[in-house]
């Protein structure tokens, strides 16, 4: 791909391909992403033309060829004649929105709920078919894990009698420890903000900086209509990254004076309000080396409490100086330290709401030891106690069944409270306990023995009393 990279290039260079009005800083003249090519230029048929004699180049050279009939041309803001006539000189037949790439949707404008119709009626299918219903509970958690993770929206959630809130939550809280995708959509986009902060390499970032945040810096930037989404749900993040974003200065030639947290106090902009552009002459977009000349601290004489202690603050610090390289961005981990990388999962735990831990978390997951028991159990406390108990027992297999006897209890009268609180119907005792008696028999059936002398199921009935 470094020829067809050069070709391009050597195009783009003798006029033959006029880039894209927003590719010229940084310069684009493609993407390779998987096994797609996008080539960025005006859509004029001189560009169109230029650039099939590029590609009819590099198919003489390495025999690689497109596949027309494959491809599609997609226009925006043409009349129709305008798009016949370059399709034809193109080649391909003219696409329509929204279309479908690497299996999802795509759309130039906000994806809706009819445009995703198709793919989720492609994953309830999935959800309904034999195979999913043979499946145990922990093949069921792999499956909503992996496939369908989050879509609490569809209409298969529709009934629930548990709150979705209540299951996405770690299994240290009650919950299963499903993700929900807001949350998980959330984090992400701070992930861009982060990029857009600190990797000042990336090609991507570059183009934000010259295209988007040409006139105004991130931080002055209001949210508005004219921006794509993805820009729109960066800019919404302003708020959050007062918890998580801090700079260490440098040459202060990045750090925004009012909006970064680069000293002790915070944004200087929430400490001095609207006033303080003026009372310290610089204006919203200064940044921190504008603050300082020939070494020292330039900033006028204070007449505020505000800039008294700003000037007390400045004595500490180090003004900004090309010997101490670029300024450096911070992020906020798991433990409360901020470190010049972005944690995902710390992210995700700082902005879920969290909820108190369950004393029986370890009993649900199975990371528990038990002894040996005289008798079985007959109610839920009493297995509780016996798995509370540290010492481990003798007979194999024993603590297996007792954590899955403990799971059917817990099932079992769950789906009893259900049935008489939303369907007005009840089971006996006897009842209850034959469906616990039958759902652990099959779960043992299907488990592997931690050694072959017994099977778990014989582990069980050995514990059964002998008489009718």
């Amino acid at each position: 791909m470094e020829v067809l990279t050069k070709l391009l290039e050597q195009a783009v260079e003798a006029g033959n391909i006029r880039l894209h009005p927003r590719c010229h800083d940084p310069r684009v003249t493609h993407l390779l992403f998987a096994d797609d090519l996008l080539v960025f230029s005006d859509g004029s048929r001189h560009s169109i033309t230029g650039i099939k004699k590029v590609l009819s180049i590099f198919k003489d050279w390495t025999r690689l060829d497109m596949n027309a009939q494959k491809s599609e041309i997609f226009f925006g803001g043409y009349s129709e004649l305008e798009a016949s006539v370059t399709a034809d000189i193109s080649g391909f037949k003219i696409g329509t929105f929204p279309t479908r790439y690497l299996g999802l949707p795509l759309n130039p404008s906000r994806i809706s709920y009819a445009t995703m119709q198709p793919f989720l009626e492609r994953i309830t299918l999935k959800l309904h078919s034999w195979t999913v219903k043979t499946l145990s509970f922990a093949g069921k958690m792999v499956l909503v894990a992996s496939v369908i993770y989050g879509m609490n929206g569809t209409a298969s959630a529709v009934g629930a009698r548990v709150s979705w809130n209540n299951i996405c939550k770690p299994k240290q809280e009650g919950g299963l420890g499903l993700r929900s995708l807001e949350e998980y959509q959330k984090v992400f986009e701070l992930k861009r903000v982060w990029n857009c902060f600190s990797q000042s390499g990336s090609l991507w970032v570059a183009w934000l900086h010259c295209n988007v945040f040409n006139r105004k810096s991130f931080w002055t930037t209001n949210d508005s209509q004219r921006f794509s989404p993805t820009v729109r749900s960066m800019l919404q993040q302003k708020p959050l990254l007062l918890d998580f974003l801090r700079c260490i200065i440098g040459d202060g030639k990045t750090a925004s004076f009012w909006h970064d947290y680069w000293t002790d106090l915070g944004p200087l902009i929430s400490v001095f309000g609207h006033t303080g552009p003026r009372a310290l002459r610089l204006n919203l977009e200064s940044h921190v080396c504008d603050a300082s000349q020939d070494g020292v601290w330039s900033l006028p004489h204070a007449r505020s409490d505000e800039a008294v202690t700003l000037q007390i603050v400045l004595t500490t610090m180090t003004t900004p100086s090309l010997d101490h390289g670029a300024d450096r961005f911070l992020w906020r981990n798991g433990a409360g330290h901020y470190v010049p990388k972005f944690s995902v999962k710390a992210t995700w735990n700082s902005i879920r709401e969290s909820a108190s831990v369950v004393p029986w978390h370890s009993l649900a997951s199975g990371r528990t030891t038990v002894a040996t028991m005289d008798s079985v159990p007959s109610s839920l406390n009493a297995v509780s106690s016996l798995l509370s108990l540290r010492q481990v027992g003798d007979t194999p297999g024993l603590r297996v069944v007792l954590i899955l006897l403990l799971q059917a209890i817990v099932y079992c009268s769950w789906r009893e409270r259900n049935l008489r609180i939303f369907q007005q119907t009840s089971s006996t005792e006897a009842g209850v306990k034959a469906q616990v008696h039958r759902l652990l028999q099959d779960r043992l059936i299907s488990t592997q023995p931690p050694t072959p002398a017994s099977t778990l199921l014989q582990v069980y009935l050995s514990l059964l009393p002998s008489g009718p």
